[in-house]
């Protein structure tokens, strides 16, 4: 990874592609994996209120737009989801009754979902976030793909301490919810099923910490790809070059706990890791990213459903899925906060859960 031009206030948008990432990639820069996401989670200060993710996935070059929203709230995750034309309204970052204003680029923006007979949940909130001065740029060859990932990455702190989220006939005022927020951009492929992901983000005092771990073949360190940096309140990216993790689960939803990574960068600093839950998982099954092949891809559909995360079934269906969780960070003694997005084979032989 490495430091690249400072942000730009369109970059808060949905529809720039960067000359410095795509115009060099490809005839004109038109690749039709090309994609930018905006991503946002959200959870309460404390134990009580819903957990909440909104994102939205344009294709610039395949002419499309998805969204959704998850929630989980008393061992229910809600799921709406969505997709339409991107030429419909090419200035709208909305699919249907989902939508995303930005009220002052990279500082304030709007997250709403209307109320609709399709789901049970709505909500209207203001954000305020933190984007640190830098973009970084990820770009590796994955092993069952032709062409070579790349994508530019800006990322920061969230707080919201207005709004209101609706589930049902429960009602929640929107106080102190804390999250993160990213945006990214480039080509990013679909490959071969994993047998670990793991990607962790923490942000803890000035520093921000993020850990990639990905395992193509089940037990088959070959097809590894491992990495990582610590970008600096100055802009500075310091590779992670090494890495030993240890993770810990709950048997029944197969939630990471705790996960710690003992890891040296590449000025020879040592440290450990450690990342404790916080809030419950939030199962991508119910999404439509806009990344996969089985995602549906237009003309325009909006549908929902939800989750009973407390049916034995049901925790057995999403145990395997790919999630994304909101933890509690410690590194040196200082605590910080952060999301992980992760997904563990079940035929893994050392984090594969025969029990469940």
């Amino acid at each position: 990874m490495k430091i690249m031009q400072a942000i730009l206030p369109q970059d808060d948008g949905l529809l720039h592609q960067t000359g410095e990432l795509m115009c060099r990639m490809g005839a004109g820069g038109g690749e039709p994996e090309w994609l930018k996401h905006s991503w946002w989670t959200l959870v309460p200060p404390g134990t009580d209120g819903p957990c909440l993710n909104v994102v939205f996935t344009v294709h610039p070059n395949q002419n499309l737009i998805h969204g959704f929203a998850t929630l989980i709230l008393d061992n229910v995750q809600y799921n709406l989801r969505g997709c339409r034309e991107l030429s419909d309204d090419m200035t709208s970052i909305s699919v249907g009754p989902l939508s995303q204003t930005v009220v002052e680029p990279f500082r304030r923006a709007r997250l709403r979902l209307w109320e609709t007979a399709n789901s049970p949940i709505h909500f209207d909130l203001e954000v305020e976030h933190v984007t640190y001065p830098s973009q970084g740029r990820q770009e590796f060859q994955e092993p069952d793909l032709a062409f070579k990932s790349q994508w530019t990455s800006i990322i920061g702190p969230v707080s919201a301490k207005w709004g209101y989220i609706n589930v049902g006939e429960k009602s929640y005022f929107v106080r102190d919810y804390v999250g993160i927020r990213y945006v990214e951009w480039g080509v990013r492929g679909w490959g071969g099923g994993y047998g670990v992901l793991l990607s962790m983000l923490a942000f803890i005092g000035d520093r921000i910490i993020r850990v990639v771990a990905v395992e193509r073949e089940v037990g088959h360190v070959g097809s590894s790809i491992e990495g990582g940096d610590i970008v600096e309140k100055s802009g500075e990216i310091v590779p992670i070059v090494s890495q030993e993790r240890e993770l810990t689960f709950e048997s029944d939803t197969r939630d990471i706990t705790e996960a710690k990574t003992v890891f040296t960068d590449a000025k020879g600093r040592k440290g450990e890791l450690i990342a404790k839950k916080r809030a419950r998982a939030l199962s991508l099954r119910g999404a439509w990213i806009g990344e996969g092949p089985y995602d549906y891809k237009g003309p325009y559909r909006i549908e929902s459903d939800s989750y009973d995360l407390s049916d034995p079934e049901m925790s057995r269906k999403l145990s395997y899925q790919l999630k994304d969780q909101y933890y509690e960070y410690w590194l040196d003694g200082e605590r910080g906060y952060g999301l992980m997005e992760y997904y563990i084979s079940k035929k893994h032989p050392k984090y594969g859960a025969p029990t469940v």
